[in-house]
């Protein structure tokens, strides 16, 4: 009896692991365009991105917020800032758009996540390139979440 026991409970769980997997999958891919970006007077504040997410494709595009990240860099300094994108708190903790229909999304950005965690105001004065990140989700965790990587169009930051 415990055998079958013991078999039984293997199939419930397989089961379960299964159709935990079942989320409907995309045929599109994300595209994000800086549309601005805001460097506070005090320095002490973050620096804040207004950018469009659309899908290009057929179906609905999905990421979470944990997907985004925000890069200030120069070709000599390539992982010059890389910081954790942060959001308004009523924004959703996904955001699936549809083709045709994209959204505007608020990011904001304040310690670099690398190195020595400073903030974007202490990078020294210069032009450098700034990108928002959509990174990789390491499974599928809701319906038509895009599993790739991509970056948003380059915006000319200078700081003064």
């Amino acid at each position: 009896m415990r055998p079958a026991l013991a078999i039984t409970m293997l199939g419930f769980v397989t089961a379960t692991l299964v159709a935990g997997d079942s989320y409907l999958t995309t045929e599109s891919h994300p595209r994000l365009r800086i549309r601005s970006v805001q460097k506070p007077e005090k320095k002490s504040r973050p620096l804040e991105v207004t950018v469009e997410l659309a899908s290009e494709g057929k179906t609905a595009v999905a990421v979470s917020r944990e997907q985004f990240s925000v890069h200030i860099y120069t070709d000599q300094q390539p992982y010059l800032f890389v910081g954790d994108a942060s959001f308004p708190t009523n924004a959703p903790r996904v955001f699936a758009v549809m083709p045709q229909k994209p959204s505007t999304l608020s990011v904001s950005a304040s310690t670099n996540r690398l190195g020595d965690g400073k903030r974007w105001s202490d990078l020294p004065p210069g032009s450098y390139t700034l990108r928002i990140y959509i990174n990789s989700g390491k499974r599928r965790e809701f319906d038509y979440q895009w599993l790739g990587q991509t970056y948003s169009d380059d915006y000319k930051l200078v700081i003064k």
